[in-house]
């Protein structure tokens, strides 16, 4: 025999289960709603910037690192042994470039010896780098070793200069004789 209590309790959700239905459905369709998805999407986007803005800083602060940690080496050379040397003009730095003779040549990487301090120094040679000898323009394969050359370009995050322009000084009968 049922109860007349366990009626009364089946009837009661029985009851409660549209409204509540009722009441979701009315939330969903809400401005309450609304403001709340349009919240969450906005802090997932600035999420989003944010995160994507430190993976930029990042980067970047690797980059400044490698590079300042190989500035003085790749384009000075070897630090001044004393005062005195400091003293004495030995610690000129070409920020920009290098100038030496050609020790190597790589496919498009140049290894040039410093005159001044007897250091070596990578330089990249891209597609967009001039290459001169007076007012000949040369190609790479026109370089030979032992060329003395002067570098202008940029240092990379390598260490490695960057040729924007390479100017030939020296072996020029070898250089004309390869443009005739």
């Amino acid at each position: 025999m049922e109860n007349k209590e366990d009626k009364t309790i089946s009837s009661e959700s029985k009851n409660i289960a549209p409204r509540i239905t009722g009441e979701v459905e009315l939330f969903f369709k809400s401005k309450l709603f609304g403001v709340i998805v349009i919240s969450v999407g906005v802090l997932a986007a600035l999420s989003l910037v944010f995160f994507a803005g430190e993976a930029v800083e990042s980067r970047k602060a690797d980059f400044s690192y490698n590079w300042g940690g190989n500035y003085y080496r790749n384009l000075v050379g070897p630090r001044p042994s004393s005062p005195l040397d400091m003293a004495m003009g030995n610690n000129f730095m070409m920020g920009n470039g290098t100038a030496g003779s050609i020790i190597k040549i790589d496919n498009s990487t140049l290894t040039i010896k410093d005159e001044r301090g007897g250091s070596e120094k990578t330089v990249v040679v891209g597609g967009d780098t001039a290459i001169r000898y007076m007012r000949d323009t040369l190609k790479l394969s026109d370089l030979k070793l032992d060329d003395d050359i002067v570098v202008i370009g940029s240092p990379n995050n390598l260490g490695q200069i960057d040729a924007k322009l390479i100017r030939v000084m020296g072996s020029g009968e070898d250089i004309n004789s390869n443009n005739n």
